[in-house]
C-alpha cells in the first residue's frame, strides 16, 4: 500500500468497503452462475481463477479498509500486519489477472504466432516467479521487524523496486498479447469479408476471447497507471480520485472475465441452434467444456 496522504483515510475507507461489497457480490453472481450452466464442471480452471480473484480483492479491499484506521495509531504492529495483508491480496489478485490472462489467451496465441507460444509461456511463468516473490521484504521486516528498525529505507526501495518491475511486466505482457488479439481479429476479419466467406469454424470463440481479452488488456493498463499515478501525489483529494480508479479499474478485470464467460455460452447455444439436428449432440458435447 502506498503512503497516504494525512486526510485521505476516511475518503479511501469508504471507497475501500464500498469495493468489497461489489467484490463480494460479483463473486455470489459467480457462484451462482456456475451452480446453475455449468454445475459438471464446477472447478474448471477458469472458475477457479475467477474465484480466486474475487477473494484476493476481496481480501485486498478489507485489509485497506482496517488498515486506514491504524495509519496515525501507535500500534506498529498492527498496521505492518495490516498492511503485509493487503500487500499479499494483492499480490495474488495479480497473479490470478495474469493467469487468467494466458489461460484465455494462450488459445489465440497458439493460432496467431505459434512459434512465439513458447517464449511467451516462459514470459508467463518467469512473471508468476516475480509476482510471488514481491512479498518477500514484507515478511523479512514482519518477522525481523525488530531487528531491521533502521533498515526501513533499504526494505523500501527493495519494495519500490519490485513495484516498478511488477508494473513493466503487467503492461509488458498485456501489451504483448493485445498485439496478438488485433492481429487475429485482423486476420479472421479479412477472411470473413474475402469472397463472402463465413468465418471459419471455431474462429467465433477466439474472436471472443480476443475481444474481451483486448478490454481485459487495455483495463489493467490503465489500472497500474492510476496507481503510478496515486504514487506521486501528494494532494489529498488527487490521491483519493486515482485510487478510487485504481480501486474501480482493478474490480472491472474479473468482471470483463466473468462476461467472456456468459458470451461464449451464448456462442456455444447459437452454434448448436444452428448446426442440422444430425450433428446437434457432437455440437453440445465439444462446446460443453470451452466456457
Amino acid at each position: 500500500m502506498l503512503s497516504v496522504p494525512p486526510g485521505s483515510e476516511a475518503i479511501l475507507a469508504v471507497a475501500a468497503s464500498v469495493m468489497a461489497i461489489v467484490s463480494f457480490v460479483q463473486l455470489v453472481v459467480l457462484v451462482v452462475y456456475v451452480l446453475i450452466f455449468e454445475r459438471r464442471k464446477s472447478w474448471a480452471p477458469m472458475n477457479t481463477i475467477l474465484c480466486l480473484m474475487s477473494f484476493s480483492q476481496i481480501g485486498c479491499y478489507v485489509s485497506s479498509w482496517a488498515s486506514y484506521f491504524y495509519i496515525e495509531s501507535e500500534s506498529g504492529l498492527a498496521e505492518q500486519i495490516l498492511m503485509f495483508a493487503t500487500h499479499f491480496f494483492v499480490s495474488a489478485a495479480e497473479i490470478t489477472i495474469v493467469w487468467c490472462s494466458w489461460t484465455r489467451g494462450s488459445a489465440v496465441v497458439d493460432v496467431t504466432i505459434p512459434e512465439k507460444a513458447n517464449l511467451l509461456e516462459a514470459v508467463f511463468l518467469g512473471g508468476f516467479v516475480v509476482l510471488s516473490c514481491q512479498m518477500i521484504p514484507d515478511v523479512v521486516f514482519l518477522v525481523f521487524r525488530g531487528y531491521l528498525a533502521e533498515q526501513t529505507s533499504i526494505l523500501e526501495m527493495i519494495k519500490l523496486g519490485f513495484t516498478l518491475l511488477i508494473g513493466i511486466f503487467l503492461v509488458s505482457f498485456d501489451v504483448v498479447l493485445l498485439a496478438v488479439y488485433a492481429k487475429y481479429l485482423k486476420r479472421t476479419k479479412v477472411l470473413t469479408n474475402s469472397g463472402g466467406r463465413r468465418p471459419l469454424k471455431g474462429t467465433e470463440r477466439l474472436r471472443l476471447i480476443s475481444h474481451y481479452g483486448s478490454v481485459s488488456a487495455v483495463i489493467v493498463f490503465y489500472t497500474v497507471c492510476f496507481y503510478a499515478l496515486a504514487s506521486f501525489q501528494s494532494d489529498v483529494y488527487l490521491y483519493a480520485v486515482f485510487m478510487i480508479a485504481y480501486y474501480v479499474s482493478f474490480n472491472a478485470v474479473p468482471a470483463v472475465w466473468f462476461a467472456l464467460k456468459v458470451a461464449l455460452l451464448l456462442e456455444a447455444r447459437s452454434a448448436v441452434c444452428q448446426t442440422p439436428p444430425a450433428t446437434n449432440k457432437g455440437s453440445v458435447d465439444k462446446n460443453a467444456g470451452r466456457v
